[in-house]
């Protein structure tokens, strides 16, 4: 601690050195509705009214800048040009940036309002914001500083800190351990339920880290990487063990105060004046931008915590300082000099983790990278470890997340810019690849277990990719074109590798890892798992009932001379209740998880929709057997006879289609 302690002073004493320059000025887990979409597309067209009407641009001329990265003025130059855009054209009342380089705060900016309603502007020293999943940053220098105390081993199983807290041994001989935690490869599937509250009384009801809680573990640690919020949790609450603190209280002592990030709280709401200076969060839909209130996170060290963009500047230059393994100033007992060291990719070409940081390689340059999303805000924070330069942003309404990797991957491009000699696969030029990758690919950062796997279906939620050839050679993914250079490694125009292909036994593509996404890998589907599959699966099903419905119904209600007359019976009233529960149990369960989001917790009326499905289950065994009644029987009607034979089919192929996505019993 006296080591820390001694090192963020020299921080802290650099920072308050550096002129910092004031200025006036919630992947996807939500579906935009249509109408939404449109007013979005319509805004861009004209962003510069619209930030001209709303949002305020900067007010002072004046701003530091480090001439040797940048160039005078180039850096306020750049981000006065591309933010107040941004603002209007993803509508987002504000936003705050701050730029470190070479231990000093080069850029500390603050663009439109910290709270719209009440005229506040935004201010990175005053202003603090939701950074999401940056958070989780401290809990990796908490994990590092509490193993050079000798408190935890990297390697060991976490089972032998957590207490009360257990895992299942899913996989024998192969426990998780903190170093997995930190790589994100323990192999959790992903779990979005209750990771948000709407009060503060919600917070620890349920324990997400109790058995019933956690995620399943449903691949070998340290196999594929897979993004997860309760991985960082658990982290937390080893540290919790072994130290005798609660996490915020842990954070607060000895990595918040000593790097003197005063105006940082992991505490939800903060605490007295700091709550003052919170920004809002946003919302846009049809009726404008509307303001909403805290956002309460349950898995708190996960992304509870609060900053000031200034904070996080302190953050950066703290990393960066004593980040390099080289810096004979860190020595041996830098926790953050050993923290990235800490380093798992899936395969050796492509990128992966390093410090629970993302890496990533743009432009011949390497970098480290993490975005942070709630509902409403969203930040994004890159470090450039070569340059010692560090970047921050952070945008309060839910149009951040797009905004924020624009504005990273301009910025690369504006200060690191690619060099064009570099190109192996010219416009034009045609490339060839082997066959066999086509396909649908899930993120391993998706739901398996649990009824949330019906959230694979929307496109917006990331979950699947497809992977198609491409025309002129190569293929497609993500819209780009891809060339092979490598059995199984595939490169953009300038030669960079952006997709890797692993095989399994048999020689068939398993697993995509792709470069600019190193939080998860995607594993092929089979041919039945597929969407269009499914989709095809469902609306047949449906279909089937809908039209056996209405055409009894047609024949009851319609007069004689129209339709023929039928002598109906209690069995055709089994097959009625059959269509009707089925139909009505399609129409309910997707009412109610757009009614209530997943992140709130279970939906108090979905316990009730999923016991429809056992019932659908016992009318089909019954339905089976009066149809193997109706063509053992002679004299039966052949119209009978064949409805009978496609409602029990339909109703079969639709408890396949709910089996597959969990939906008998209470998997919560």
């Amino acid at each position: 601690m006296h080591w820390f302690s001694r090192k963020a002073a020299r921080i802290r004493g650099t920072i308050r050195g550096t002129a910092v320059m004031r200025s006036p000025y919630v992947k996807e887990m939500r579906a935009i509705e249509c109408v939404g979409a449109i007013f979005l597309l319509l805004s861009v067209s004209f962003p510069a009214i619209f930030a001209l009407t709303l949002f305020p641009g900067p007010a002072s001329a004046g701003a530091t800048s480090h001439e040797s990265l940048f160039g005078q003025g180039e850096a306020l130059k750049f981000f006065d040009s591309m933010i107040p855009g941004q603002l209007a054209a993803h509508h987002i009342p504000g936003a705050a940036v701050t730029v470190v380089r070479d231990g000093e705060v080069v850029l500390a900016r603050g663009y439109g309002y910290a709270d719209l309603e009440k005229g506040v502007l935004m201010d990175p020293d005053r202003t603090l914001v939701r950074v999401g999943s940056v958070s989780k940053v401290l809990v990796w220098i908490a994990a590092m500083q509490c193993a050079g105390r000798g408190q935890i081993d990297l390697d060991a199983d976490i089972t032998s800190y957590l207490g009360k807290t257990s895992l299942p041994d899913s996989f024998p001989g192969r426990p998780v351990t903190m170093r997995h935690l930190m790589t994100h490869s323990a192999g959790f599937e992903e779990r979005v339920w209750a990771t948000f509250a709407l009060k503060s009384e919600d917070l620890n009801v349920p324990d997400l880290l109790a058995p019933h809680g956690m995620p399943a573990r449903v691949r070998p640690p340290g196999e594929v990487p897979a993004y997860s919020n309760h991985g960082a949790a658990l982290a937390a609450r080893v540290i919790e063990e072994v130290s005798g603190l609660e996490f915020a209280t842990y954070a607060q002592m000895h990595i918040l105060g000593p790097l003197g990030m005063w105006n940082s709280t992991f505490l939800q709401p903060p605490p007295g004046e700091l709550q003052e200076r919170l920004s809002a969060g946003y919302s846009f839909a049809r009726d404008g931008i509307k303001k909403q209130g805290f956002e309460y996170i349950t898995l708190a060290p996960s992304g509870a915590l609060s900053a000031t963009p200034s904070d996080i500047g302190r953050l950066m230059v703290f990393l960066l300082e004593e980040g390099d393994v080289q810096d004979t100033v860190a020595g041996e007992g830098s926790p953050v000099a050993r923290l990235f060291e800490v380093r798992f990719t899936p395969d050796p070409r492509i990128e992966g983790w390093s410090g629970g940081l993302m890496e990533m390689r743009r432009n011949g340059r390497y970098f480290l990278w993490h975005g942070g999303d709630t509902l409403y805000s969203h930040c994004l924070l890159l470090l450039v470890p070569d340059e010692r330069t560090g970047f921050f942003v952070a945008y309060n309404a839910e149009g951040g997340s797009i905004a924020g990797h624009a504005l990273m991957q301009a910025f690369i491009d504006k200060f690191f810019p690619p060099d064009e000699s570099t190109m192996i696969h010219p416009p034009g030029v045609k490339c060839g690849h082997s066959p066999g990758y086509s396909g649908t690919y899930v993120s391993t950062r998706s739901p398996v277990t649990t009824y949330e796997k019906v959230f694979r279906l929307s496109r917006e939620s990331g979950h699947l990719i497809d992977v198609r050839d491409s025309p002129g050679g190569g293929i497609l993914v993500l819209g780009r074109t891809l060339c092979e250079s490598d059995p199984g490694v595939f490169v953009n125009a300038r030669g960079e590798t952006e997709a890797v292909f692993r095989r399994d036994a048999y020689g068939n593509p398993a697993y995509l890892f792709l470069s600019k996404r190193p939080d998860a890998a995607y594993s092929r589907l089979e041919w039945y798992e597929a969407p269009h599959f499914l989709g095809i699966v469902a609306v047949a099903s449906q279909g089937v009932f809908l039209s056996v419905l209405l055409c009894w119904a047609g024949a009851i209600l319609l007069p004689a001379g129209y339709v023929k007359r039928r002598v109906f019976s209690a069995r055709h009233l089994l097959y009625a209740c059959l269509c009707g529960i089925s139909i009505l149990f399609f129409l309910l369960f997707f009412a109610v998880l757009q009614w209530y989001p997943a992140w709130y917790g279970v939906p108090f009326l979905l316990p009730l929709v999923l016991l429809l499905v056992p019932a659908i289950l016992v009318l089909a065994g019954i339905a089976t057997f009066v149809t193997l009644q109706a063509w053992r029987r002679k004299g039966e009607e052949m119209r009978d006879r064949i409805e009978f034979t496609l409602v029990t089919a339909a109703a079969f192929l639709f408890l396949w289609w709910a089996s597959y996505w969990n939906l008998p019993g209470w998997n919560f």
